[in-house]
């Protein structure tokens, strides 16, 4: 599945963007020999020279996709985190995060390659990336996130796209595109489907209350002392709207208290929202659907 998705959001980029600017006829020479070079190694070593000539997104983007589907995960997430800060708009982010997200599943880190495959999804919808998601985020759901997991994901180095740093990468005083465009950053969220509460209630399951711990033991953790939260109760869209929104926030609220209660979290660090069912993660109207959109979302909050 990686690297059909990959090599599909590759062909996207080869059809709308070019791979090098004004200045990089070498290093488009090179990527072009990369492209259709069938050794796999060959199409490394001229994407790297490409890249020591101009850098640019679509060669650092495809030398991601190369490493990943070569096995080289550490140095395919370097190649995929560095397109993502070379990106000038939010399709080509949402490719460096998808690509980011696949890595993160081949090492199995998973809490992390889905809040990437969401921020992907969430930046430019793509089919091949919301069938992912939907199979990853089913199986997350039939079991306990631990704490360590949680803390990995929310203490991930952001990707802050279309920045002063993308012209650091490139070595230039102008950004890859010529254009500088608005920084694109994305707060890091994780959604908890096994937060469960009893039906047509706000009380947690004891399954809910199991997952609620491992939350708690993370955001007590040393490595996120500090920060602050966002706990958002979503609800699927069957009953009245005007009772989900109220049910949703409920929920959030009980989270909150449950957390702020057996782990001694101050309350400015946990903030309470309802969404009820404005904000569903997938259309669908079966039951695999609204199992899914029935969650806590938790959202870390920028300083």
């Amino acid at each position: 599945m990686m690297p059909r998705l990959i090599l599909a959001l590759l062909a996207c980029l080869m059809a709308f963007s070019s791979p090098a600017q004004a200045g990089c006829s070498e290093g488009k020479v090179l990527f072009e020999q990369a492209r259709k070079a069938r050794d796999t190694q060959t199409r490394i070593d001229l994407l790297r020279q490409s890249l020591i000539e101009c850098r640019t997104f679509a060669a650092t983007y495809e030398l991601g996709a190369v490493l990943a589907k070569a096995g080289q995960s550490g140095e395919a997430e370097k190649a995929f985190r560095d397109a993502g800060v070379m990106a000038q708009n939010e399709r080509e982010l949402a490719m460096a995060k998808s690509g980011l997200g696949q890595v993160f599943l081949e090492q199995d880190r998973k809490a992390e390659a889905i809040s990437c495959l969401r921020e992907s999804q969430n930046l430019f919808p793509n089919p091949n990336t919301q069938d992912l998601l939907k199979k990853v985020e089913q199986e997350q759901a039939r079991r306990v996130v631990k704490a360590e997991e949680i803390v990995r994901a929310f203490s991930v180095e952001p990707i802050v796209a279309g920045t002063a740093a993308s012209a650091a990468i490139a070595g230039s005083s102008i950004p890859v595109g010529g254009q500088v465009q608005p920084p694109i950053s994305i707060a890091p969220s994780m959604n908890f489907q096994q937060i469960n509460f009893e039906f047509d209630s706000a009380d947690l399951t004891e399954k809910g209350q199991v997952q609620a711990d491992e939350l708690g033991r993370a955001l007590t953790n040393k490595a996120l002392a500090g920060k602050h939260f966002l706990i958002i109760g979503h609800t699927d869209e069957q009953g009245p709207t005007d009772y989900n929104q109220r049910l949703s926030e409920q929920r959030a609220a009980t989270v909150s208290q449950y957390l702020r209660s057996k782990f001694e979290l101050g309350a400015d660090r946990l903030w309470t929202e309802g969404r009820g069912e404005s904000e569903p993660l997938y259309p669908g109207h079966a039951e695999e659907d609204y199992a899914l959109n029935r969650r806590v979302e938790v959202r870390l909050e920028r300083p």
